[in-house]
């Protein structure tokens, strides 16, 4: 085995070595772009756009056009404190408004002359409560039928869901169930 020293010294050369190539590959590839055999296109292209000084085609403000949405004949709206003789009904919703129709009003005779649309119920009406109680009834009935389950009987059911899989690991383990 070679002493610290002399382990040192050889590390120290293998690094200035690869320093020396990797300096010598640097410059070479300095000097090819600058003798022009790498180009990019896109540096061209940045040579050729150099930045131009901005030449206005307009130099006077005062004949500029500074509109641009286009409306050249839309008026500013000036507010007018003079009253009009129309009375505004029903402003939100100009469509109806209860001036068109004057001659129209509400005939009751022919309303029930005409004939009705659906078939109305004809005898005795049953009692809301009636109703409400056979609904009730029903309910109840339906709940006691199925028992809501207590914290007890769930622990029970769990219990033997656990024991149950005991069991199984159990027998799969001895090689008794085939699975």
């Amino acid at each position: 085995m070679d002493s610290l020293d002399v382990y040192l010294n050889k590390k120290r050369e293998r690094s200035e070595s690869v320093k020396k190539s990797a300096s010598k590959f640097r410059r070479v590839e300095v000097t090819s772009i600058q003798e022009g055999k790498r180009r990019s296109p896109r540096l061209e292209a940045a040579k050729l756009a150099a930045p131009r000084s901005f030449v206005p085609s307009t130099l006077a403000v005062d004949t500029s056009k500074f509109n641009f949405n286009g409306d050249h004949k839309k008026k500013a709206f000036v507010f007018s404190a003079v009253s009009s003789p129309k009375v505004l009904v029903n402003i939100t919703n100009s469509s109806q408004s209860r001036t068109e129709s004057p001659g129209k009003k509400f005939d009751l005779k022919a309303s029930l002359a005409r004939k009705l649309p659906y078939k109305p119920h004809k005898g005795k009406l049953k009692d809301l409560d009636e109703g409400r109680k056979k609904q009730m009834f029903a309910a109840t009935k339906t709940k006691k039928g199925v028992a809501a389950p207590t914290k007890e009987g769930v622990r029970h059911v769990i219990k033997g869901v656990r024991l149950n899989k005991r069991a199984e690991l159990l027998l799969q383990k001895r090689g008794a169930m085939a699975h």
